[in-house]
């Protein structure tokens, strides 16, 4: 009988450009190589069983994401050092437990923008955010859709702007009713030509309450 476990663990670095399906391969071959022996689905083509609780945009860093994957034996007392030995430079492991919260419970993320501007731009940036109708585009796989920003947002952003550089702190909505800062950085661009390239960091992961997702 498998015991199901959940680790937290940071991407940053040459690492944020791994894609979603590629980091459960990295993980999968990190844990062979550190020799912890995780369990293995059933069948012809067998691997080990990870899952990453939510998708995130290549090119995005993030400080508490999570991955749940399953085990056969207690895990010993030296596990987040022999994995982060075996993983590549910009993901590390910060917390392994039993068991956390269901995925589904997932409901809001925190999210950091930072990007180079002049005080002009930044005002304009500031205003449009204030803005209860304003409207963007939600890409998914469906398609492309036109949605209102206030509907995704939990509270309010904040925005702030201090030597060049405008900072965007907000709450969006994750899990089934989602919405990414890259979706906000690219109307941001298109609405007022903003030039610059923001840097994306997913804070943390919270529920419906917005405490932080375990």
């Amino acid at each position: 009988m498998f015991k199901k476990m959940r680790l937290k663990f940071s991407k940053d670095g040459a690492s944020k450009f791994i894609s979603h399906l590629d980091l459960m391969h990295v993980f999968q071959r990190s844990f062979a190589r550190a020799g912890i022996e995780v369990w293995q689905t059933e069948g012809f083509n067998r691997h080990a069983y990870v899952s990453i609780a939510l998708p995130m945009p290549v090119g995005m860093s993030a400080r508490g994401e999570f991955l749940d994957f399953r085990v056969e034996e207690d895990i010993e007392p030296d596990f987040i050092e022999r994995l982060n030995s075996a993983l590549p430079t910009g993901l590390e492991v910060t917390e392994v437990y039993e068991e956390g919260a269901p995925v589904k419970e997932i409901a809001y993320a925190d999210y950091v923008m930072t990007g180079e501007c002049d005080a002009d731009t930044f005002e304009k940036i500031r205003e449009m955010l204030k803005d209860r109708d304003l409207e963007l585009i939600k890409k998914s796989k469906s398609g492309e859709r036109t949605v209102r920003f206030y509907d995704f947002v939990r509270g309010e952003p904040e925005v702030a702007y201090e030597n060049g550089e405008v900072k965007i702190e907000m709450t969006l909505g994750a899990g089934e009713n989602n919405l990414s800062s890259t979706a906000v950085a690219k109307h941001i661009k298109n609405t007022i030509g903003f030039k610059g390239n923001f840097i994306h960091v997913r804070e943390r992961i919270l529920d419906k309450n917005g405490a932080e997702f375990r």
